[in-house]
């Protein structure tokens, strides 16, 4: 045969059909031309395949891979596992909210209500009750803003999450509200201890004023953000403080008085607030996401 110079570079790979393979295997054995072409070839082959194997499994890479190999699975923090018992799945949402929100959300709460039961432990009779009035509302508020509100740079990855953006979010709500109310409702036990009285005369200074301070600010942080609903929330708080130095207008005085009582009416409203802005979420979600700053601040 002639010099098979078109077929050296098949064959030193070899990818040559089985009979080409040979004939070009008799040819090279006594050609000394086609031979030092064919050594040639294979160092590009053998070059090649090196070359090759490096860029699909750089070393870091391969490290990589067989971690992930080695590891055990994970269970997605909104996803659940597959079968799962509805009740298991919420108690497990609701476990993960604490760890997902913000620690300064937490640390903000908890100075307001430490400086509100301290303030109430040690005031006279009376007014501890009112106290925890005063900042009880205003610390729900502050921690359902800053749970609730449309701040978190992982929104995509909720958004993509086969668990409702409403589940999560009405999980937020109920593990910031439940924090407050817990360390609340053993500040009025405390005070019935110190003060006497009845919890629920204690609890009726608080409660009321903090549903509905805590769906207004929740309203705010979901449709607009939480840096507003925090400003609403602290001046909603410091009109009700004005309301005794006797400088409002007595109609905005009463407005402000009637945020502060516990009352159906007001529990309907909150409720109201709620369920719209849940049923609202949908669109709301559909929204353009905010763009973040560099340390994730808009």
């Amino acid at each position: 045969m002639s010099h098979p110079r078109d077929l050296l570079p098949a064959y030193a790979a070899g990818t040559l059909p089985p009979g080409s393979h040979r004939a070009v295997s008799a040819h090279v054995t006594g050609c000394r031309a086609c031979m030092d072409e064919l050594q040639a070839w294979r160092m590009v082959a053998q070059a090649t395949r090196a070359r090759s194997a490096a860029v699909a499994a750089p070393p870091p890479f391969a490290a990589i891979q067989a971690r992930l190999r080695s590891a055990s699975p994970v269970v997605a923090p909104y996803r659940g596992r597959v079968g799962e018992r509805p009740l298991v799945r919420a108690a497990r949402l609701l476990w993960r909210q604490p760890r997902l929100i913000g620690w300064p959300v937490w640390l903000v709460c908890g100075i307001v209500l430490a400086v509100g039961i301290g303030l109430a432990a040690v005031a006279p009779p009376g007014m501890g009750g009112q106290l925890l009035a005063e900042t009880v509302p205003l610390a729900a508020a502050l921690a359902v803003a800053g749970a609730c509100g449309g701040g978190d740079p992982a929104a995509e990855l909720v958004a993509a999450s086969p668990t409702s953006v409403r589940a999560i979010l009405l999980a937020r709500l109920t593990v910031a509200l439940g924090a407050v109310f817990l360390v609340a409702f053993g500040a009025s036990g405390l005070l019935v201890g110190l003060h006497g009285g009845t919890a629920a005369g204690v609890l009726a200074f608080w409660l009321g004023p903090m549903v509905l301070l805590s769906a207004i600010s929740f309203t705010m942080a979901v449709i607009w953000r939480p840096m507003p609903a925090v400003a609403v929330a602290v001046g909603l708080w410091a009109g009700k403080v004005m309301v005794g130095t006797g400088g409002l207008h007595p109609v905005v005085a009463y407005v402000f008085t009637a945020l502060w009582t516990d009352s159906v009416l007001g529990m309907a409203a909150a409720a109201g607030l709620v369920v719209a802005t849940v049923v609202l979420l949908p669109w709301l979600s559909s929204r353009p996401l905010p763009r973040y700053g560099p340390a994730g601040v808009r």
